[in-house]
């Protein structure tokens, strides 16, 4: 009966430990820039869509149809539309998996994640 007790413990504590590990660490960064990545397309759709071929501000309003479902906030922060073909970007609004409240989160079309810390400036 104690061995049993004890197996179940051990089992319990592999799975807590699996569950905060490297991998969940930064699964709230990871849904952000996914969320950009679907912003992105969103908006390459509707570009391609509308004809527009210059520098282009396009809204939120306008990306309702390309997306599947709103994007909602996973850790408050804000996302802000960049005149096309210019990626989307993530602002924090708070410290996020180590990153400083107002860090900007960008992607570059080759895939590149960029974190720019509140006090540099591009």
């Amino acid at each position: 009966m104690i061995l049993v007790l004890g197996v179940l413990v051990v089992l319990l504590i592999a799975i807590v430990a699996a569950n905060t590990g490297p991998t969940s660490r930064h699964s709230r960064i990871n849904a952000m820039v996914n969320n950009l990545r679907q912003l992105d397309g969103a908006a390459e759709m509707w570009a391609i869509d509308h004809h527009q071929t210059g520098a282009v501000l396009v809204t939120e309003a306008d990306l309702t149809n390309y997306l599947r479902h709103s994007l909602q906030p996973i850790a408050g922060e804000r996302y802000v539309l960049r005149p096309l073909p210019q990626s989307p970007e993530v602002v924090l609004t708070r410290a996020v998996e180590g990153r400083p409240k107002g860090t900007v989160i960008w992607f570059a079309t080759n895939g590149e994640v960029r974190f720019i810390p509140p006090n540099q400036k591009d």
